[in-house]
């Protein structure tokens, strides 16, 4: 910029500050004003001896540079910096990643993207831990990062640094209770324990999740009493002596059952901004994988596409066509994208009861030829109160269904049979393959059978069997996966896409 002031200096006889307009306007494209400066500095380069044709080029370069122009130290700057974090994310990706994930600490959104570039890089993610996690995300002895404890919701920096400077000085935790003993009530109040509990980060204590949010108030209790004796002088930590006659008993866990997977995924996703420790669509990743066409994260662009993409409902808004036929809005969330699908009328009829919150589906749909700018389709469709079609979902894709699939009911749903793939050379177990065949015979269905045969010299041969037809049930797909690998047994769509 300060070569822009410069040229107009100089070239065209501009003072200086008449040339930092020249510059704003350049930085603004403020068109009328630019008209005018171009005239300005045309005229006045003329005056300077400069050809007009030449004058008003070289006005051309000089506005086009402005557009998106740096000086070289800048362009240097940002140069070396970009090569020196490529560097570290190359060769030192887990601490090139707790890295930037702690400068990150607060915003859920960002945290989430990280750990899923963690993922894709191959670097574990550990769940937090009050015996293990810093205040910052740190990286393992085992290269793996470890949760910040500052990350987790309801926590921060007080609680953290508390927690972090009473393991260094006296070791680690031994249970809730020694945990509330040891921090300061005012950085350990229930919030703060609660959202430790649900976020995992108290998973290394003894007790069960559900055990440890059952005594939240018997801990913190517990806790309060033992300072008091500190700071009365009746105790301490390092002799136990008579006064371990007069200290408070520690309560004992109640028996009481687990959470479940789902709530226990909630918690984490609340506190956290995502599932760490799982997912819940782990329960049908076979199904996601062998009888989906694409995933929510893996949309194609293309509208009109025809898709078969699984998820769980998050959303549902209702609405009324132009025409008052009902409709709705639904958001499907995948893994770690969610994407906006509408289902119309005649798609409600049949797939209403299905289509709520909570419900794991495959949707069968197409990528819809209307970008979302206030909710469905413009022509006939479009809702004339609720539903505003603003998914927080894949860009600004949006689905329209045409049959949904509840996940539970994927396989029978869809004939679903099994796919092996299997090779011929030495490395071929024949006796797990005749026990393969006996263990599908024994699992009678509807499915078919089919099978890749990599042969040992180069090509492969699909082959189909005539006389076995199978219940793809997790059994058997467990069952035949510790005879030939995990890899090698997949599901199969027995129906062709988009047909009933």
């Amino acid at each position: 910029q300060e070569q822009v002031m410069e040229i107009a200096n100089r070239l065209a006889g501009m003072s200086m500050g008449d040339a930092d307009v020249l510059r704003r306007a350049m930085s603004r494209k403020t068109r009328d004003v630019m008209l005018e400066q171009r005239a300005r500095f045309i005229d006045g380069a003329g005056e300077n001896g400069v050809d007009r044709k030449l004058a008003a080029t070289i006005f051309d370069l000089v506005e086009k540079f402005a557009g998106y122009g740096f000086n070289k130290s800048h362009a240097v700057s940002y140069a070396m910096l970009a090569y020196q974090t490529a560097y570290l994310k190359a060769h030192h990706p887990a601490e090139f990643m707790a890295a930037n994930l702690s400068s990150e600490t607060g915003r859920i959104d960002r945290l989430s993207e990280l750990v899923e570039e963690c993922r894709r890089l191959g670097v574990k993610v550990l769940s937090p831990s009050v015996n293990s996690s810093s205040t910052r995300f740190t990286v393992s002895e085992e290269g793996s990062i470890v949760y910040a404890l500052s990350a987790i919701k309801n926590v921060g920096d007080g609680p953290s640094d508390a927690i972090v400077e009473s393991r260094e000085e006296n070791g680690p935790f031994e249970d809730i209770f020694d945990l509330c003993s040891r921090i300061d009530g005012r950085c350990m109040n229930r919030k703060v324990l609660q959202s430790l509990a649900e976020a995992g980060a108290l998973d290394c204590l003894p007790g069960t999740r559900a055990q440890l949010l059952a005594v939240l108030d018997e801990a913190l209790d517990y806790g309060a009493r033992m300072r008091q004796l500190r700071e009365a002088g009746q105790m301490s930590l390092f002799s136990a002596g008579d006064a371990s006659s007069s200290l408070p008993d520690v309560p004992a866990l109640p028996e009481v059952s687990d959470l479940t997977t789902e709530s226990r995924l909630d918690s984490e996703r609340s506190l956290l901004g995502f599932y760490l420790s799982g997912h819940p669509l782990d329960q049908y990743v076979d199904e996601l994988r062998s009888l989906a066409t694409t995933s929510v994260e893996a949309l194609p662009s293309k509208a009109g596409s025809k898709v078969a993409v699984g998820g769980m409902i998050s959303d549902r808004r209702d609405a009324s066509s132009r025409k008052g036929d009902p409709i709705c809005f639904i958001t499907l969330e995948g893994r770690n994208a969610s994407v906006e699908a509408v289902a119309f009328s005649e798609q409600l009829e049949e797939f209403d009861d299905i289509l709520r919150p909570g419900v794991f589906v495959l949707l069968e749909a197409e990528i819809s030829s209307r970008r979302r700018r206030g909710g469905g389709r413009a022509s006939g469709g479009e809702p004339a109160q609720g539903g505003n079609g603003n998914g927080d979902g894949n860009g600004s894709q949006s689905l329209v269904v045409s049959r949904v699939i509840p996940l539970r009911d994927c396989r029978r749903a869809l004939n679903a049979g099994l796919h092996l793939l299997l090779t011929d050379d030495e490395e071929l177990d024949v006796e797990a393959l005749e026990s393969a065949v006996e263990l599908m015979r024994s699992h009678p269905g509807r499915g078919a059978v089919t099978a890749i045969i990599e042969h040992e010299r180069g090509g492969s041969t699909l082959a189909r069997s005539k006389s076995i037809r199978v219940e793809p049930s997790n059994e058997l797909l467990s069952g035949l996966r510790s005879l030939l690998g995990r890899d090698r047994v997949l599901l199969r769509r027995g129906r062709e896409f988009g047909s009933r």
